[in-house]
């Protein structure tokens, strides 16, 4: 199994908590390994309390993870509506859809790109989600409706005012920059786990699989199909909460 895990889904707590037992789980102990790695887990360990010091001042930490929640959403879901106008563009067979596509992606260009809105702080991220989602149910609503876009419009709006909601319920004054904050650290993270996976996975292969690099891939293995199985099951219950009861 490669050595990968999307940390996006997980909340704020659970980031730390995973990242603790990442960093603990691969603790080479008294074996000699490379300063490379030594230097990546330590760097992941100082993300990780930088985190946990935001979030220790935080007196609105489920709002909070509200907000970090709708913002990972919005900005997969702009990920995907701009990745599908742009395949629209090179329709194989309707030209229809390809104008329509074409003059979507242009509109949306000035908007700037999925990566670029998902760099803003979160009111500025909301103010461009808005205008954008004005524009396509607006101006642009006959060439949308060409396009396979309107589930990612939909859940666009939905996630969009979540963040708004959430953040409005703390509070201007209270708000400030912490949300923010935590986000750019979770950013952090996420490259910094990454590499201290790959780095793992590099010298398990080096040395194959000799100590300690079997024991650590072994546990980190195991660690992250532990969290996979925590978040699907707690997905699971969310889906289920939220589909209406059969009527009888």
């Amino acid at each position: 199994m490669n050595l990968s895990f999307d940390l996006s889904r997980l909340r704020n707590a659970e980031m730390t908590e995973y990242i603790q037992l990442l960093l603990d789980q691969s603790d080479p102990g008294d074996a000699p390994v490379p300063a490379s790695f030594t230097n990546a887990r330590r760097l992941l360990a100082t993300h990780n309390a930088d985190l946990r010091a935001i979030l220790a001042s935080d007196r609105f930490s489920a709002l909070t993870d509200i907000i970090m929640e709708g913002d990972s959403e919005r900005d997969d879901q702009l990920a995907d509506l701009f990745a599908i106008v742009r395949a629209c563009v090179r329709h194989p067979e309707d030209a229809a859809i390809r104008a329509a596509a074409t003059t979507v992606q242009h509109k949306l260009a000035n908007h700037g790109t999925a990566a670029e809105i998902g760099k803003d702080n979160f009111i500025a991220e909301t103010a461009t989600v808005d205008a954008l989602l004005s524009d396509l149910r607006g101006p642009l609503a006959p060439q949308v409706s060409l396009l396979p876009i309107a589930p990612w419009v939909t859940g666009l709006d939905r996630s969009n005012a979540k963040v708004r909601n959430a953040y409005l319920e703390r509070g201007e004054d209270e708000a400030g920059s912490l949300p923010f904050d935590a986000k750019q650290k979770r950013r952090l993270i996420q490259k910094a786990q990454g590499t201290l996976l790959r780095k793992s996975e590099l010298f398990h292969e080096e040395h194959e699989g000799a100590a300690p690099w079997g024991v650590i891939k072994a546990r980190v293995e195991t660690l992250i199909e532990d969290f996979r199985h925590r978040l699907a099951r707690k997905e699971g219950v969310a889906a289920a909460n939220a589909t209406p009861a059969a009527q009888g």
